[in-house]
């Protein structure tokens, strides 16, 4: 379903405070094929990240004073099509629950194998990148005016409802973009869960159909 997403370097921030894993997880992903930045301070994290999104952010959990979780929270907050992989040497359900809550991709726990995190970005940043492309055609589809007939079309108003801002209709089609894009993602997670043999093709198919279903 990636096939032919991944055609140009995928872009990743390495984040943790130990210099030393820092530049092991750094190295790593840059032999793969990975554009790779790095730095151990959270508040420079965040400043790369508002310059140039990234397809994928590898974070430790624990940051000086800081959680990994809130730098995950606030790269999701500011584009939700950049995936999290949070990373610990304090697994507990507690801290799983929190990851999942701050919608990362995984959770990984140390001491790490290279080799599985590498596979892990990898399918980060197609999934990254599919979303992306899924946005961009959306945003296309609604600037031509072709997407409204089926998605954006407005009911029809009383007149005293009639008096809406140009504001208020840019945010309600933002809105609904945005729920769009989060479909598009919940079915891409139901493929890769098929592909791995987690669910069967029927469940794949029911669960597709009830995300299509809920209203938008």
């Amino acid at each position: 379903m990636y096939e032919g997403i991944v055609d140009s370097k995928a872009r990743v921030l390495v984040v943790d405070d130990e210099s030393m894993q820092r530049g092991m997880i750094s190295e790593a992903l840059a032999r793969s094929g990975f554009e790779v930045d790095s730095t151990g301070d959270i508040e420079r994290a965040k400043r790369l990240i508002k310059a140039r999104p990234y397809e994928v952010l590898v974070c430790d959990i624990r940051l000086g004073n800081y959680s990994g979780l809130d730098l995950a929270r606030f790269v999701k907050a500011l584009d939700n099509t950049q995936e999290v992989i949070i990373i610990t040497g304090y697994a507990s359900i507690e801290t799983a629950q929190e990851a999942i809550r701050a919608e990362t991709f995984d959770y990984l726990t140390k001491p790490l194998d290279l080799g599985e995190l590498t596979s892990v970005v990898e399918r980060a940043a197609m999934r990254s990148k599919a979303a992306r492309q899924s946005q961009k055609t959306l945003q296309n589809l609604i600037d031509s005016g072709k997407i409204v007939p089926l998605l954006l079309k407005p009911k029809p108003l009383a007149e005293d409802e009639a008096k809406i801002t140009h504001m208020d209709c840019a945010e309600k089609s933002t809105s609904r973009l945005s729920i769009i894009n989060n479909k598009l993602q919940s079915i891409q997670t139901l493929w890769d869960l098929k592909s791995q043999g987690a669910i069967t093709d029927e469940e794949y198919e029911q669960l597709k159909k009830e995300i299509l279903e809920e209203s938008t």
